[in-house]
This record gives structure tokens, sequence and C-alpha cells, in this order.
């Protein structure tokens, strides 16, 4: 009997860049400028959102945060993949949750290193607010940055990410796949040839991540593999 396989992936570009709009701060992402040319998956979903507070903090960051340029021009996106030695396990998606996700993990720092970008630095809130967000696309079968009814900020808020009163930013990639195409490959591959996904991975405005996964049933499929990545970074 053949297997059937099923990638989907979308992502949110929730960017707190403090005291510019998510719009204006897209425009200055100079790897959404490179990648704009290339193929679009899940814009449909795209959405944007502000999660400033301190305005006069806002106002400097924005302005520093449009200083900055690439360090250098995206090399071939295959080069963004690691192999398997690099990062091993990333083709079995019958380990366990905790390896995939560090295999996950592995993989988006090698994106980030093969770009001239300095790695992610794992950071535990926004890896339970991943694992939440991914529990809730289960647990509701929503597909959406906005499962269960909750905001996008939700879990960043529940799970101690976001300051009180503080300046912070964040972005989310969310995909789901089954068989061949639910391993930490498949969906770090579907990620990179995806401009936006691959903007919010490559992105020098944010420092911290965490990855969330969760197998459970989705859209008539009884174990679909939920993926989850929160981007952050706070003032």
């Amino acid at each position: 009997m053949r297997r059937f396989s099923l990638i989907v992936p979308c992502l949110l570009v929730a960017v707190a860049l403090c005291g510019t709009t998510a719009a204006s701060a897209q425009n200055q992402d100079p790897y959404r400028t490179q990648l704009a040319q290339r193929h679009k998956l899940c814009q449909k979903h795209q959405k944007r959102s502000k999660g400033c507070r301190r305005v006069q903090q806002a106002r400097q960051d924005s302005a520093s945060q449009a200083s900055r340029e690439p360090s250098t021009l995206l090399p071939p996106l295959t080069d963004l993949i690691a192999p398997e030695a690099a990062c091993p396990g990333q083709s079995d998606e019958s380990l366990s949750v905790v390896a995939q996700e560090a295999t996950m993990a592995c993989m988006i720092n090698f994106a980030r290193s093969g770009a001239g970008e300095a790695g992610l630095a794992a950071f535990a809130a926004l890896e339970d607010s991943s694992d939440d967000k991914a529990g809730d696309i289960t647990q509701c079968g929503e597909f959406s940055h906005t499962a269960c009814g909750r905001p996008f900020t939700h879990w960043l808020e529940q799970d101690g990410y976001v300051p009180p009163g503080g300046c912070w930013g964040a972005g989310e990639n969310l995909a789901w796949g089954t068989g061949e195409l639910s391993t930490v490959r498949s969906i770090l591959t579907a990620w990179v040839y995806s401009p936006e996904h691959l903007a919010n991975m490559l992105s020098d405005s944010f420092d911290e991540f965490g990855v969330g996964l969760q197998v459970g049933p989705l859209n008539g499929n009884p174990d679909a593999h939920v993926w989850v990545t929160h981007f952050g970074s706070r003032c």
C-alpha cells in the first residue's frame, strides 16, 4: 500500500520591532528583498502584529535595526541545508520528540551560519511556547497562528517570554507533515525554500529561539507532525 505524505508550512511575521510598524520592518529586512522573486508558500495566512510597550526605547531600537546590513549575500539555498553528518537524525521521523527538536535547532543554526549570521541561543520560555502552540494546533485541529482562538502572543505571555512593560519581538514558523514529509529535513527544506520562512530564520532581529514538535491528529491524519519555531528578542 502506497504511503501518503503531506507537508504544509505557514508563518507569522509578528515582528515587534519597537516603534516601527511590522510592515515597515519587513521592508527593511534585506533578506526579504533578496528572496522576493522566489516562490512563496502560505501567503494567505501571513499576518503581522506589533508588541511594543516603551515608545521611546522602541524608536531607538528601530533606528539601529534599520542600519543593519547583511554581512554577505545568500549562498545557494541547498548550501543552507545541513548534511546528515552535521545534524544527525534529520530524516528519521521515528526518533523521540526531544531528539527531533534538537536536530531542528541544529539545522536552523546551520542555515544561519551558512548565511553569515550568528547562531540563535535556545531559550526555555520560547521552547515552552513553541510546544504549547503545537499542542493547541493538534488539540483544536486548527492549523493557524491563532489556534484555539488564542492570539499569537498568548503562549509567549503565558510562558514568561514577554517581559512586563518591556520591549520585545517575536516571529513564528509553522508546518505540519505526514510520512516522509514530516521529518526534520523535509520541514526545514520547506522553510528554506519559502522566502518568508527563511527570512524569519535568518533575520538578525532575533537572537533567541525555541522549537516545538507535537505528534497527533490533524486534518484527518492520525499522526501528523506539527512543527512550531518561535524566534525572539527582548530589549
